[in-house]
């Protein structure tokens, strides 16, 4: 019987015509014939219309969640890498200050420039960070002869983030002996 029920399902699929039962049964009616299977039809793979409901309303759930994080990482990512800049900038700025000042004994540190801004970016854009320095007269009681003199020398970043005012500040420390115009100094830098 169930060669017969084979031979059926080929008939139909070979030429539909050939019999009136074989070309309105179903492969599944032909092997049923020979009581091997039920004459169930085959069962459909796929979504019921809730399962699809259901994702739609997870994805809209969880597509938005995932786009904030998503820019609140590359913000920061932004912020980080501007405050670098600055931070590098405000140190190569210290550097060019402190050996292009004039050191006099006896008078206060001369600087070539108090403050400017940055040269443009690369793209072409002006660049957001401009600076200033200021000298301070550095406290005597430190076990510095009074004729010598320690100077601390500060250049102040500043630039814009997110409507905010940011700055960082780099330092150090120039001492001017009172016999010659040598000098040394120490640096670092802090931000806000």
């Amino acid at each position: 019987m169930a060669r017969q029920a084979d031979r059926i399902e080929q008939q139909h699929i070979m030429n539909p015509t050939s019999s009136s039962f074989a070309c309105i049964a179903s492969p599944v009616a032909a092997r049923a014939l020979d009581g091997t299977r039920s004459a169930r039809p085959i069962a459909r793979r796929g979504f019921t219309l809730v399962e699809v409901l259901a994702t739609l309303l997870l994805m809209a759930i969880a597509l938005p969640a995932i786009q904030q994080g998503l820019m609140m990482t590359t913000r920061a990512a932004v912020v980080s890498q501007q405050r670098s800049l600055a931070a590098a900038l405000a140190e190569a700025k210290l550097n060019e200050l402190s050996a292009t000042t004039l050191r006099t004994p006896g008078t206060s540190l001369q600087l070539p420039a108090t403050s400017g801004t940055f040269p443009a970016e690369l793209n072409g854009s002006p660049s957001p960070f401009s600076w200033d320095a200021e000298v301070n007269t550095w406290a005597q009681n430190m076990g510095v002869p009074a004729s010598n003199t320690l100077y601390e020398l500060d250049v102040h970043v500043t630039w814009l983030e997110a409507g905010l005012q940011r700055s960082t500040t780099a330092s150090t420390l120039i001492y001017v002996s009172a016999n010659t115009s040598t000098s040394a100094s120490s640096s670092g830098t802090g931000g806000t």
